[in-house]
């Protein structure tokens, strides 16, 4: 074998273990969410939701990519086989993700009336207020950076209050800083697109 045809072999066998390793690599993430989804409740800390999330996300992205660049029927189907697949993770993915949080709901009376904005999506839609007594669904939990991720039926579901507390304990005044998230997916460790923050007053009525 001359040296043109080691270079040859050698660059096809280089090529082939870099398939191998990017086809494990998009192994691993999907076995991540199983594996989360799967396992029994316990307390995860935010970055694992953000990065096995940023994940599912991602793959979701590119197998819709994947179907609008295919072009044989038969391929599209399977693809939108694989899409659904996706779906149902996603779902079990947010399921698990509340399972982990020790209450679903809580009460927060603002002080202060609080205008929220989410400047860099240029759309009045995103114009919100707190203010007064309101109640919302307890979607994320941050206890190590005190922040409290909400949803509430005023807002639509792509929209997410993010709350940075000083304490859980309720009836007591504290300050904090809010914002919000957009998510398409309604999930703020799904491509989130975060609103300025603003300084709040407030006390927690009640958590359950």
């Amino acid at each position: 074998m001359n040296l043109k045809d080691k270079i040859v072999k050698q660059e096809f066998i280089i090529e082939g273990i870099n398939k191998g390793i990017d086809n494990l690599l998009k192994e691993n993430w999907m076995w991540d969410v199983v594996s989360f989804v799967r396992s029994p409740p316990m307390f995860v800390a935010k970055k694992v939701f953000s990065s096995l999330g940023g994940k599912l996300a991602d793959g979701i992205e590119d197998k819709k990519d994947e179907i609008d660049n295919a072009q044989a029927s038969e391929d599209i189907q399977g693809l939108k086989k694989e899409l659904d697949e996706l779906m149902v993770l996603l779902k079990d993915f947010e399921k698990k993700k509340m399972e982990t949080i020790g209450f679903n709901q809580i009460v927060i009376e603002f002080k202060k009336k609080v205008e929220l904005d989410i400047i860099k999506l240029k759309s009045p839609e995103f114009q919100r207020n707190l203010v007064g007594v309101m109640y919302f669904k307890v979607v994320g939990v941050d206890e190590t950076n005190r922040t409290i991720e909400l949803k509430t039926s005023s807002f639509p579901d792509t929209i997410i209050l993010n709350l940075k507390y000083e304490t859980l304990t309720t009836y007591q005044d504290q300050k904090g800083e809010v914002n919000l998230i957009y998510s398409r997916y309604g999930d703020p460790d799904l491509r989130p697109v975060d609103g300025e923050l603003e300084d709040c007053y407030f006390k927690i009525i009640e958590t359950k």
